[in-house]
């Protein structure tokens, strides 16, 4: 029926390598560009990695963040650390100290605060210490846990006179990756309002693309290093956790993110601020900034389970997967592992001789691709694919959803991660709620353990329709187009008919 727009289809998307142009190839040659006006055009937009790899440097008169920066990189000095640059780093592990802290504290409108815990995961970390910086190169680390016999203060009387600052939301506070910070103060009873800028936020609107880690951002944006926490609590199975640390390393350490982020803060809110950035500070102040509280309200929330319900799925999974793994075996012919690639297609492609479709580097490929086009040529494909999502789904979801529920709250605590996607979608981790399946019956099984709180809540589930054609049809004023959707007809019927 639809031969001939196949046929049409193909020859517009094919490229006419015979095309009758006229090419004046001396214009198509490469010729060298306008140094100083490509180097001013780069400067204001913050092409500072582009400026690198072409070898030019910043004009005059920059702005010495900003040449910094912009320097090619075999031109700038190994980067800085605390060691070679003046700094007052100041470990609060007295009252008296403290005190004198909270006076000064109380005098600013503005601060970086960063915290220091047991975990990565906000909802099972335990609150190590915290540190402060309002004008660089001078911060200050609270430790509220430390090695046995090292001075440092209690948790009660750091909650009782600290509390209050945190909570006035006319003091603006600046961190990095501040949704965790605030998570943590949140279970520590110390909840921050007046939440103002987060680098990593920032960083994420001016390049989606680039690293938005703390190390990263000191190295490319302040040329400067700062100290790995390798260096205190080391890696692998002897890694230390940060109560462990010496208080003095802590604090160098502590402070020095709390400093650095204060830094980037002077540098990104310039960049924020130019022309250059466009729309971007606008995005960033009444978007992504106001998202950050909403994400952290999520993740404090988290969901229950009905771990009854798993464990019941689990059961038949593992007695079906029982059954699929004979069919397997009886297909093949003899009993092999099956979750190995390599042993997997030595069945298939020696013993069973089908034919092999792809090869890769390590080796015949037995992915799902392949063995669906192969499915059709032996009755051992089907259960293989089978086993397959019966496996995914036990491991990854049925099995492991019980795990990740907090001890403490009985409920399931997932991360939202705002700046990791390029395309500016939110993604989500530890599980990963987007992912759960919903096509099959076992998926939607699944999505069903996740269950409101009580017996009387329902859980609700909305979602814009066809948003992205929707704003298209607004901005654009396309008359059939805005019509459409008006007389409710399926658009994207409507849109393929055009």
């Amino acid at each position: 029926k639809f031969k001939e727009q196949a046929y049409l289809s193909k020859e517009l998307v094919t490229i006419d390598c015979n095309a009758p142009l006229k090419i004046d190839y001396d214009a198509l040659a490469v010729k060298k560009f306008n140094e100083a006006e490509l180097t001013r055009i780069f400067t204001e937009l913050g092409f500072n990695r582009l400026l690198t790899q072409l070898g030019l440097t910043a004009p005059s008169g920059t702005d010495p963040a900003e040449a910094l920066i912009s320097a090619p990189a075999q031109d700038l000095a190994k980067p800085a650390s605390a060691k070679i640059i003046d700094h007052d780093y100041q470990l609060i592990d007295t009252q008296k100290k403290f005190d004198s802290l909270l006076t000064d504290l109380k005098k600013q409108k503005l601060f970086t605060l960063d915290t220091e815990t047991t975990s990565l995961n906000a909802m099972r970390a335990a609150l190590v210490g915290i540190s402060f910086s309002w004008q660089p190169h001078q911060a200050f680390y609270l430790p509220i846990k430390a090695p046995l016999g090292a001075k440092h203060l209690d948790i009660e009387s750091v909650r009782r006179k600290l509390a209050p600052i945190l909570a006035d939301d006319s003091v603006r506070k600046i961190g990095q990756n501040i949704k965790y910070d605030l998570l943590v103060l949140q279970n520590a009873q110390m909840p921050i309002k007046g939440i103002h800028f987060d680098t990593m936020v920032a960083s994420y609107c001016l390049d989606p693309a680039r690293s938005h880690s703390l190390n990263n951002m000191a190295a490319d944006f302040l040329n400067y290093e700062c100290i790995p926490i390798s260096a205190l609590i080391g890696k692998g199975k002897n890694q230390l956790t940060f109560d462990m640390v010496d208080t003095a390393a802590a604090c160098e350490y502590a402070a020095e993110d709390a400093d650095i982020i204060f830094q980037l803060y002077i540098y990104l809110k310039d960049r924020l601020e130019k022309p250059a950035a466009g729309g971007l500070k606008k995005l960033f102040e009444d978007v992504e900034m106001p998202l950050v509280s909403v994400l952290a309200a999520m993740e404090y929330n988290g969901v229950s389970l009905d771990t009854a319900k798993l464990r019941k799925m689990s059961g038949e999974i593992t007695e079906t997967l029982k059954t699929v793994t004979d069919q397997i075996y009886e297909h093949a012919g003899s009993v092999f592992n099956i979750d190995s690639p390599k042993q997997l297609a030595e069945i298939l492609f020696d013993r069973l001789n089908l034919k092999s479709i792809r090869v890769g580097k390590a080796g015949r490929s037995t992915d799902a691709a392949v063995l669906e086009q192969l499915a059709d040529q032996h009755p051992v494909i089907g259960p293989i694919l089978q086993h397959r999502t019966l496996s995914k789904l036990k491991n990854t979801y049925v099995d492991k959803l019980g795990s990740l529920i907090n001890a403490r709250t009985s409920r399931v605590h997932a991360s939202f991660n705002q700046t990791i996607t390029a395309t500016g979608r939110l993604s989500s981790s530890a599980p990963n709620l987007q992912n759960i399946p919903i096509r099959t019956e076992l998926g939607r099984k699944i999505r069903a353990a996740f269950i409101p709180e009580n017996k009387t809540d329902c859980i609700l589930s909305a979602d814009y329709s066809q948003i992205e054609l929707r704003l298209l049809a607004h901005f654009s004023k396309d008359k059939a187009l805005m019509a459409a959707f008006a007389a409710d007809q399926d658009i994207h019927r409507f849109v393929a008919s055009q």
